[in-house]
């Protein structure tokens, strides 16, 4: 996952540093698109449930727009963000700069108005 060092506190160094590094990303990516697969195979199991066991008596008609949003929300999930990633593909770099850099003059600027 990612490694932490601690620095010797005999010197005089007290904090620590972490670096994550893909690995971390790596697995929560994975996370992510495994619920996304397993909620969509849920919506799966519900329609089918319903479609083999109350459909011909047109009982449980709640168990269909559940099923249908299980089933579907994780599709329009991965459309946007396959299709967000491919359209902008370098925007984690262009955010970790932009936040650093306002951050700090937001910093230095709410500093001179007081």
């Amino acid at each position: 996952m990612g490694s932490c060092e601690q620095k010797n506190p005999e010197v005089g160094d007290e904090e620590g540093t972490c670096s994550f590094g893909q690995s971390s990303k790596g697995l929560k990516m994975f996370l992510v698109w495994l619920c996304l697969v397993l909620s969509s195979v849920a919506g799966g199991i519900v329609l089918m449930c319903w479609e083999l066991r109350y459909h011909p008596s047109y009982t449980h008609l709640w168990m269909v727009p559940c099923g249908l949003i299980l089933f579907g929300t994780p599709m329009i999930v991965w459309f946007s963000v396959v299709v967000s990633d491919i359209l902008n593909p370098d925007h984690l770099s262009v955010d970790k700069e932009l936040s650093s850099s306002s951050s700090v003059k937001i910093l230095v600027s709410h500093g001179t108005r007081v």
